[in-house]
């Protein structure tokens, strides 16, 4: 999914955010108006998978970052399981070593 930052009521980072909440299995990459690499580290860290500059891209660079996008997003699906499966882990060994 392409997400385009400068579009009335997308209220910058909220939007990324929404979308990996309501659908985490999709890619996302940040299409803005401005170059901002706090902006754009801040986008990957909500979620995108890339922050692309309007003026900069043209449609091959667009295409390419969506079908990278695509390609690692089950990477990242994966990432988020095991992190979950390691919280557990961690919870359950804590409550563990409680008890003794």
């Amino acid at each position: 999914m392409l997400v385009h930052l400068g579009l009335p009521g997308c209220e910058a980072l909220a939007t990324v955010e929404q979308i990996r909440k309501a659908a985490p299995e999709t890619p996302i990459a940040v299409l803005s108006e401005v170059a901002d690499e706090e902006l754009a580290i801040k986008a990957v860290k909500a979620g995108s998978q890339d922050y692309l500059v309007k003026r900069e891209v043209d449609l091959s660079l667009i295409e390419r970052s969506l079908r990278h996008a695509v390609e690692r997003q089950p990477d990242q699906n994966a990432l988020a399981v095991k992190r979950l499966e390691l919280g557990d882990s961690e919870t359950k060994l804590h409550k563990q070593s409680q008890i003794l």
